[in-house]
């Protein structure tokens, strides 16, 4: 597992492209469930409109959906296909969260995958990076027959062996304490805790949200899938998935 090895790569590659929806969508029974009010957060994202918000940085396959969790949109994730050995993805980056400093964070997202990743290949799906154009980096990784947390500043890993289901709507909660050395998840797939070191020099500035293999983690080919995530909640204080 080598998180976000070759992100230069990609991201000074990708191409933002956030617009109508795409994809396979074919709407959601819940565009009718009110969405509570994102007063209050320090970043808080229903994905309602067509265009991103300013905070928000695209790159790869990016699009607006109309299949949503809550509402009526969300943000659609197309993972390209992929040869042994190439890297890809689609992702959105926002920096806010450490405008002032790197304190500890609750990442609330609802994701729904399409498909997996190829069990052989390691994939990326939220991240807390030193720096857009690379560095070390906290992460969740959501693989075919589990969901792990994996810091690169100490190389550890802590796995739930659960996959993210197929075709629904997931919530997880992602906590990280930079200074403190801890992360956990929570949410509908359980609970998973890492004690480790989780931050260094620089200090973590963007968070990534979206599927991202690096080289080193793709070993066989990747045909291309789909992933939607939507009620994105980013906060200095503990969130649910009911917020």
């Amino acid at each position: 597992m080598c998180g976000g090895c070759g992100r230069l790569g990609f991201a000074s590659g990708g191409d933002a492209a956030v617009g109508s929806a795409g994809g396979s969508d074919a709407g959601s029974a819940n565009h009718d469930a009110a969405a509570p009010s994102c007063a209050g957060f320090d970043v808080c994202d229903q994905f309602e409109t067509a265009d991103l918000a300013p905070i928000w940085t695209a790159y790869g396959a990016v699009t607006h959906s109309t299949l949503a969790h809550r509402g009526t949109g969300s943000v659609h994730f197309t993972m390209p296909a992929l040869a042994a050995g190439m890297m890809g993805g689609a992702v959105i980056e926002e920096t806010a969260t450490f405008a002032t400093g790197a304190p500890p964070f609750w990442l609330r997202a609802w994701v729904r995958f399409g498909a997996h990743a190829d069990p052989h290949n390691n994939l990326e799906l939220l991240s807390a990076d030193q720096s857009v154009s690379g560095g070390l980096a906290d992460y969740v990784f959501a693989e075919a027959d589990k969901t792990t947390l994996y810091s690169q500043f100490d190389n550890r890993t802590s796995d739930l062996p659960v996959a993210i289901p197929l075709e629904t709507w997931t919530c997880l909660i992602w906590h990280v304490v930079p200074d403190g050395g801890t992360m956990s998840l929570d949410g509908d797939l359980g609970t998973s805790t890492f004690t480790g070191v989780t931050n260094g020099t620089p200090t973590l500035s963007v968070i990534e949200i979206g599927p991202n293999l690096s080289a080193t983690n793709v070993t066989v080919d990747q045909p291309a899938f789909e992933v939607w995530i939507d009620d994105v909640i980013v906060h200095h204080a503990a969130v649910t998935c009911a917020d």
